[in-house]
């Protein structure tokens, strides 16, 4: 009875389509004040759109051409000028969610028309991938979970990011921002070092809960300075994929890419590191250390020169940090009001309390 039921829906369900298929009309759209088509599309009696969608230029050529069902788009077509040469073309199930193959198609400088990019997917989940700058040089590749993407550098190919994406969406491998490469483990930051320089470590992780920024050497005093970040295990990187036919464009859930760590090689070492300055990073990270090593390699005169603490509850002020001299007296000690406008009030208490100053900055 039940599997009679069933075939009774699909029966009932396959003459609908079929009778909403024989009552199609087509309707046509013009340029304003011209007999020439703008839009060609088919509709049901109830004024759904079902079937082909066309859009055509002022010339007559055939510029897009859709694939309607019961009003949702579930293919489409666009064309080079020439009318009849695919530019690209996607594919999306009834959800609209990105499902099979998609294209883009490109010229290369002789003319040479390829597939620069095509992927695979499956109801919003991409399956595989493949992007090229040219018909020869692959510039992204996806496959089995497996990311690799290349950077074109004076005519050669070297490989920017390689990693895998587990089940969870967190991150194996290593990607490269800028002129650092970030190596990840399941989504916890292990290592930044430079790209040109592997011993040239920036970050290190030293254990499950604890990440050592470590500052370049002062030639002139070869003072080195650590900061050690405590209760970072929030700081993931998760990667989802966008359902342009043009590429697969890399995002973070929770952090832009802008945010994560960047590194600048002028102005005295100076850097950004927003995951743990601003942004979301600001209430992520509890601990912040600051430890000096005046006499590196040699690190047994080391000395903590600053602790900085996050408030976790509702306080006046969000952040707290504390400077201290070589022998541990408290030399200072800042507190982190965050203001309406967006900017922070910061106040500076000198070792007996007693506020010395106060600005505002960014």
């Amino acid at each position: 009875m039940k599997k009679r039921n069933i075939l009774l829906i699909l029966y009932f369900l396959f003459q609908q389509y079929h009778l909403s298929a024989q009552n199609l009309t087509v309707k046509k759209i013009y340029y304003s004040g011209s007999a020439r088509v703008l839009y060609e599309f088919q509709i049901l009696p109830n004024g759904i759109n079902h079937g082909y969608y066309k859009e055509y230029t002022y010339d007559g050529l055939l510029a897009t051409n859709y694939t309607r069902k019961f009003g949702k788009t579930v293919r489409g077509i666009h064309y080079f000028q020439d009318g009849k040469t695919v530019q690209y073309e996607f594919n999306q199930d009834e959800k609209l969610l990105t499902h099979g193959i998609q294209r883009k198609y490109a010229f290369s400088s002789t003319g040479q028309l390829y597939t620069q990019h095509i992927s695979n997917w499956d109801h919003g989940k991409l399956m595989s991938a493949k992007t090229m700058w040219n018909p020869t040089d692959l510039r992204f590749k996806y496959e089995n979970g497996s990311l690799i993407r290349y950077k074109n550098v004076k005519g050669k190919l070297v490989i920017c990011d390689k990693f895998s994406i587990d089940n969870n969406n967190l991150v194996t491998g290593y990607f490269r921002e800028g002129n650092v490469n970030l190596h990840y483990s399941k989504g916890l930051l292990m290592k930044a070092n430079l790209v040109d320089d592997s011993s040239a470590i920036f970050y290190t992780r030293i254990n499950k809960d604890t990440l050592v920024r470590i500052f370049d050497i002062k030639s002139e005093d070869s003072t080195k300075w650590l900061y050690y970040f405590y209760d970072t295990t929030k700081l993931k990187a998760f990667i989802k994929y966008n359902d342009e036919a043009s590429g697969v464009s890399i995002h973070y859930v929770g952090y832009d890419r802008n945010n994560i760590i960047k590194y600048d090689a002028v102005d005295d070492h100076a850097e950004t590191y927003d995951v743990f300055g601003q942004g979301h990073g600001e209430y992520k990270v509890v601990v912040r250390k600051l430890y000096m090593h005046p006499n590196y390699p040699d690190t047994s005169g080391s000395y903590l020169r600053y602790w900085e603490t996050k408030m976790k509850d509702n306080s006046e002020f969000f952040k707290s940090g504390k400077l201290f001299f070589e022998d541990g007296g408290l030399e200072m000690h800042a507190q982190f009001k965050k203001l309406k406008n967006g900017k922070t009030e910061v106040f500076y208490y000198d070792k007996d309390g007693k506020l010395v100053e106060k600005g505002i900055t960014d």
